[in-house]
């Protein structure tokens, strides 16, 4: 568990970026997809909480290869003021 901070993201791009599905191959030829099934988000503009369920399918030569694997996830998400700004230096 941990906090992941970027400077200068919204919260609407970051909440795409963690329920991003995606696909991958795995050992002996086993395709891998992972997919956000559902989400919502539940707080207010600074500070909330992301949930989200996944689906995960394990398939070798078009065939289920392994069960299905469902969970939830919870992501904090906060924003801090001035997180990323460079300083202004003075003028003298």
């Amino acid at each position: 568990m941990g906090w992941l901070f970027r400077a200068g993201s919204i919260r609407r791009e970051l909440i795409d970026e963690r329920i991003r599905s995606w696909e991958a191959a795995g050992p002996g030829g086993m395709a891998v997809a992972t997919t956000c099934l559902a989400h919502c988000y539940r707080g207010n503009p600074y500070s909330g909480v992301l949930w989200a369920v996944w689906e995960r399918t394990f398939a070798r030569m078009g065939e289920q290869a392994r069960p299905t694997e469902r969970w939830t996830t919870c992501d904090l998400l906060r924003h801090q003021r001035d997180y990323g700004c460079v300083p202004r230096t003075s003028r003298r």
